[in-house]
Formats: structure tokens, sequence, C-alpha cells
């Protein structure tokens, strides 16, 4: 089974992994008593075990972005001064 995510669908692979992190994280989170300090020191090794993933096979670089363009520059969107004008005196 895919979970459709966005414009992407999830693997069955990612998605037992996303699956079992989530429910390990309840659990410990609830069992901190959803304390932060608490849930820091108790799981101190757990928070630093790694989480991997199957490798997807489109690189990130080549990936179309997702979200919002970015805002443009202020000065992109100040208004030019008007330069003065030359006036003919002859």
């Amino acid at each position: 089974m895919k979970r459709a995510t966005g414009s992407r669908e999830l693997s069955r692979e990612t998605q037992e992994t996303l699956t079992h992190f989530t429910s390990q994280f309840k659990t410990k989170w609830r069992a901190s008593s959803r304390n932060t300090e608490a849930f820091k020191n108790r799981n101190q090794s757990w928070l630093v075990t790694r989480i991997e993933f199957p490798c997807e096979d489109e690189p990130l670089e080549s990936r179309k972005p997702t979200g919002r363009s970015p805002k443009p520059e202020i000065s992109e969107t100040m208004p030019k001064p008007l330069e003065e004008h030359e006036t003919d005196s002859d």
C-alpha cells in the first residue's frame, strides 16, 4: 500500500518506518508526561539513533521544488527613483 503525501507517494517500507517511529515517539512522549526535559533525560540514547529510509529513484537535486516561491528582495519590489530630466537650454 502506498500513502499519498502531496504529489508523492510513500513506499510501503518508508510508511512502515514512519509508523514505527511515530508509535515509539508517542509512547515515549506519553511516558514522560509530555514534559520536554523528562523526555530528553529518559530517552537520550534513543534520540541519537539513526532512522534510515529507502533511497528514492530520483536524486533530490532533480526533483521539482515544492511550496511557495521565495519572496523577492525589497529592492526588487520598490519603485526606482525617477531620474532628473535634462532640459535643453540652448
